[in-house]
């Protein structure tokens, strides 16, 4: 007797779920892009070298323009981390810096 329902095993759906197909090998960069694009990458790629970093702090009136000189030990996305020639460490947020100069 049919009374209006379905039978479990013959349902099927009026829409089939999308299945993201991510890709498992990383995709490439295009000729457009470098590894060089961001500054991020630049700095990364020199740790251990020595630089200058000039910056500019606008809210402080002891520290308007500053140079930091010392090697680069570490970096992010928004921060370097240097050592002097005193050995003591300084990390500068990347927002204040206006250009570095690498010294060797």
């Amino acid at each position: 007797m049919n009374n209006g329902y379905y039978r479990q095993d013959s349902y099927e759906p009026a829409y089939m779920p999308v299945q993201n197909n991510i890709p498992s090998m990383p995709i490439e960069p295009s000729n457009s892009e470098s590894k060089y694009q961001y500054a991020e990458a630049v700095i990364n790629s020199n740790i251990g070298r020595k630089a200058s970093i000039h910056m500019s702090f606008p809210d402080s009136i002891e520290w308007r323009d500053k140079i930091f000189n010392g090697i680069i030990e570490a970096s992010g996305k928004d921060y370097i981390l240097i050592k002097d020639e005193q050995n003591k460490q300084f990390l500068l947020w990347n927002i204040y810096i206006n250009f570095i100069e690498f010294n060797d």
